[in-house]
């Protein structure tokens, strides 16, 4: 009696087809995860930048929203000797100081600048943190030229109280209350008087494709100063 062969796959046709699988599978599963990893890492440069720009229209905006019951840190500035109610003091909030708060670039703080006329002209001085931010998945920023691991940035953005024309300052060092009018005035060496200032954007651990940068221009009336571009040879450092 004649056998009749049935249909089917042999052994290695089977091995061959799971193996094929498995790398197909592989090859899915890393791309995929490519994918979502530079998706998070835009995420993370889009959020720094949008936390950027909220302390930007806060200075275009001019939001001098010094409670009524808090004083003034500047002496003679309204607070000091006393409280002073809004609207009957020369004290007034010009501006916002961003610092870096750890060594990475992942904290960020944020303080009032105050400023009040006196008979010798402006004084300056910092409020207490009334903002915070953390970068988005564990990504690191840095001032241009900086290494990864030692991040230092105090970026000033005020409105000159003499002229009302806003500026951007940026330093690799930070001042405190009684400093901060060193940075306010430009003095040389104390803060870059470059047309824009570039933030890094460190993927640290993503894959990020091109790494990119948020620039702040140093003047600007408009929010629009703030912008997300490919890094420059800076942020290789």
């Amino acid at each position: 009696m004649k056998q009749i062969k049935k249909p089917g796959f042999t052994i290695i046709e089977v091995m061959l087809f799971v193996a094929i699988s498995g790398l197909m599978v592989v090859g899915l599963m890393i791309g995929t995860g490519t994918a979502i990893q530079r998706q998070e890492y835009r995420d993370a440069v889009q959020s720094y930048a949008n936390f950027l720009r909220d302390q930007y229209s806060g200075v275009i905006s001019v939001e001098n929203d010094r409670p009524a019951d808090q004083a003034c840190p500047l002496i003679g500035g309204g607070g000091g000797a006393g409280v002073v109610a809004r609207g009957q003091s020369r004290c007034v909030i010009i501006g916002r100081y961003i610092t870096i708060d750890n060594d990475t670039g992942e904290r960020y703080v944020v303080r009032p600048v105050f400023a009040a006329e006196q008979s010798s002209g402006w004084s300056y001085a910092l409020g207490q943190v009334d903002a915070e931010y953390e970068t988005l998945w564990g990504v690191r920023t840095r001032l241009a030229g900086q290494a990864d691991d030692m991040a230092r940035l105090g970026l000033l953005i005020y409105r000159d109280p003499s002229t009302g024309l806003l500026r951007v300052r940026a330093s690799p060092a930070t001042y405190g209350s009684d400093q901060i009018g060193v940075l306010v005035s430009g003095a040389a060496g104390v803060a870059s008087d470059a047309a824009s200032h570039e933030l890094c954007v460190d993927p640290y651990g993503l894959m990020a494709g091109s790494a990119q940068s948020v620039f702040v221009a140093s003047r600007s009336g408009s929010a629009d100063a703030i912008s997300v571009s490919n890094a420059t040879g800076g942020c290789s450092a």
